[in-house]
């Protein structure tokens, strides 16, 4: 197995050029970055430790250069669960191509009358409105989309679970992010 070269950036010294690469990336976009913020026990003897949390967005962001294996999506969507947060799965250099997007779910589906309706987060167990009692179970969705955040100067929103648009191709900013992530010379 091939071992990631260590990479000094912005006074971080990152496990990987990949990760360097996307505090570029991140930094071009005038986006808030903590690397490895803090480490979470998820139960069953799983550990994690997040490449990367985004505060102004409250994203947690795991970097690799190829798709994550079974144990290490498992780790994402339990912190996805237990922390309420969004968890991206970012694969290869900084990009426009689609990627994985773990959201919180915020509702249940009745299996009673079909309805979808938001949990109650007060309380254990929920009443539809068809009157079905339901205990309420964290779960996620897992989505394919485009990690997008713009730069705030120009008031745009983070868009991380979008399709892939053209228009956004000639976006400038984000495509010159892009570029000086992948050329940046460590």
């Amino acid at each position: 197995m091939l071992k990631a070269i260590d990479t000094r950036y912005a006074n971080h010294l990152f496990r990987s050029r990949l990760e360097a690469r996307f505090a570029v990336y991140f930094d071009e976009l005038n986006t808030q970055w903590e690397y490895e913020k803090e480490g979470f026990d998820l139960g069953d003897g799983l550990w994690y430790l997040p490449d990367f949390f985004l505060p102004e967005y409250n994203i947690y962001v795991e970097i690799k250069p190829k798709k994550l294996n079974y144990k290490e999506r498992l780790k994402c969507k339990k912190l996805a669960v237990l922390s309420g947060c969004p968890v991206i799965e970012l694969i290869g250099l900084p990009s426009t191509n689609p990627t994985t997007v773990w959201m919180p779910s915020q509702y249940y589906s009745c299996s009673v009358c079909g309805k979808i309706e938001e949990y109650n987060l007060d309380g254990k167990r929920v009443y539809c409105k068809c009157k079905a009692k339901h205990d309420v179970v964290k779960k996620i969705t897992e989505m394919t989309g485009i990690l997008l955040l713009h730069s705030p100067k120009q008031s745009y929103k983070p868009l991380y679970f979008i399709d892939y648009k053209d228009s956004y191709a000639n976006d400038i900013v984000i495509q010159d992010a892009i570029r000086k992530a992948t050329e940046e010379r460590f």
